[in-house]
């Protein structure tokens, strides 16, 4: 494959995967209420676990591993019942927490706090976080698999090489979309009052109990766990 082909590939990798990172959903919520709270890096952190989430799938789909997609797309609904699970638990925790910057503490995005082990304890936790809740919502991998086939791009996925390329791609345009959010919340956040940080911390946090909710019932109605027994 020639150096242009190899570019050609690496961008249209990069626009499928800012294109399916871009819609606005309980990640980006998740995001951005870390961002208010705990500074830029635990949202970077949690934006970069959903863009390596992206990856995999993206890599599932580039290397047409089918066992694993099957798996998937079999247990779907109780994948995202664990999502939804997750997401209702983030959110009850934001809910019972104070939800608030101090106003005085001029290293809120400070990338080392006091203590570097809390520093790394929050990055890992907002990594995981943006992992776990990203995994367990296999309409990624269908996104994915939808746009290669649709797109005439499956043909083009002739070796690991090329496959390897536009995963690549789909990671760094997840991840560009993730820093551009992460970073348009930090521009906005020091004109933001600690009253009104509060007040979109609750809305967050009910929007996220709401979406956690809502995918535990879907995906009892749609395909129960106790299925899975059978």
């Amino acid at each position: 494959m020639s150096l242009t082909a190899e570019f050609s590939i690496l961008l249209m990798g990069w626009f499928i995967g800012l294109v399916i990172a871009m819609p606005v959903g309980p990640v980006a919520v998740l995001a951005v209420k870390r961002t208010l709270h705990a500074g830029w890096p635990v949202g970077v952190a949690t934006g970069l676990g959903a863009a390596f989430a992206d990856m995999i799938y993206a890599a599932i789909a580039a290397f047409g591993v089918y066992a694993i997609q099957d798996f998937l797309i079999k247990y779907q609904y109780s994948l995202r019942m664990v999502g939804g699970a997750v997401l209702f638990l983030v959110g009850a925790r934001m809910l019972w927490q104070k939800a608030t910057i101090p106003q005085p503490n001029p290293h809120a995005d400070d990338p080392l706090p006091e203590s570097i082990d809390d520093n790394i304890h929050r990055l890992m936790r907002g990594f995981a976080t943006g992992l776990v809740i990203t995994l367990t919502n296999p309409l990624t991998l269908m996104a994915f698999l939808a746009i290669l086939a649709n797109f005439g791009l499956s043909g083009k996925m002739d070796s690991y090489k090329t496959a390897l390329v536009f995963v690549a791609g789909a990671f760094v345009g997840a991840a560009s979309w993730w820093l551009s959010l992460v970073g348009a919340v930090s521009l906005i956040k020091a004109h933001i009052s600690e009253t009104l940080v509060a007040k979109i911390n609750s809305v967050l946090a009910v929007i996220l109990v709401i979406a956690g909710v809502g995918a535990i019932v879907t995906g009892y109605f749609e395909k129960p766990l106790t299925k899975l027994l059978h």
